[in-house]
């Protein structure tokens, strides 16, 4: 393993949540790339060739193997340790990636789900300004429209009275 591998598989580039998903996928992807591998995170776990299959596909299947291992070994490296401890039951790079994508993804439904809740149930509390209280709101509908969640724009003037 050369020394930027090492350097990107440091402590500090570990995923742990939505504040750091682009980045984690974008140093992973560099890591498998520059072993060839990262073509594992959208493949299927594949089947084994029959027995009597031509050397060519048995030699397919090893290759698939061994860069699927090496995928799923960074990424589990490269994950929290409760991320993986839910992903170790999972069956290869193909479906640890999907989860991981599932929760953490710009778009994911967990997302928007957490910023609607936020926005709808915030209230203007004693102490804060109106001015900090409608930034925020403001921030979080630029959130939901940078994950294309778009809202009428006279509910957003609703909300914000």
């Amino acid at each position: 393993m050369n020394n930027l591998l090492l350097k990107i598989l440091d402590e500090k580039n570990k995923l742990v949540g939505y504040s750091n998903f682009n980045d984690w996928l974008r140093k992973l992807t560099i890591i498998l790339n520059s072993e060839n591998a990262a073509y594992v995170l959208e493949t299927p776990m594949l089947e084994p060739p029959p027995s009597n299959a031509p050397s060519d596909e048995h030699n397919e299947y090893k290759k698939w193997n061994e860069d699927e291992l090496k995928a799923c070994s960074y990424m589990m490296v490269l994950i929290s340790d409760k991320l993986q401890r839910k992903s170790e039951e999972m069956k290869g790079a193909n479906e640890i990636y999907l989860a991981l994508q599932e929760l953490y993804c710009e778009n994911s439904r967990i997302r928007i789900y957490e910023l609607s809740s936020t926005l709808f149930g915030m209230k203007l509390e004693e102490g804060v300004s109106r001015e900090e209280h409608v930034m925020e709101m403001i921030n979080i509908l630029g959130q939901l429209h940078a994950i294309k969640i778009e809202m009428p724009d006279t509910l957003k003037v609703d909300l914000v009275l």
